[in-house]
């Protein structure tokens, strides 16, 4: 028979694992989602923008804004099950210029 302690250990590596995924999955997709809104805006470089963290609100991890604007927003989602990406509506620039 297999001791608790053992099984405790095992499950833990296991929650550590699809933590690990799930991060990561996210940063790639926040990724993604940030160098479309870039593109959309014509910028060509992320140094124009900020990452706003909001520590009294449980459910928002963080918001990307640029120029002061909110161009991305990732909050916790509905029963605390899921990631909620809210990616506001940009109105496409003509030509993408570099943020100096």
């Amino acid at each position: 028979m297999t001791n608790l302690t053992e099984l405790s250990y095992e499950a833990a590596d296991q929650v550590e694992e699809l933590a690990s995924g799930l991060h990561k999955r996210v940063q790639e997709q926040i990724e993604e989602f940030l160098a479309s809104q870039l593109k959309k805006l014509g910028v060509s470089d992320k140094r124009g923008f900020k990452r706003v963290l909001y520590p009294d609100d449980p459910k928002t991890l963080a918001v990307y804004q640029y120029d002061g604007k909110d161009i991305l927003a990732v909050r916790i989602g509905p029963n605390d099950m899921s990631i909620v990406f809210d990616v506001p509506e940009i109105e496409t620039q003509k030509e993408v210029r570099d943020c100096d």
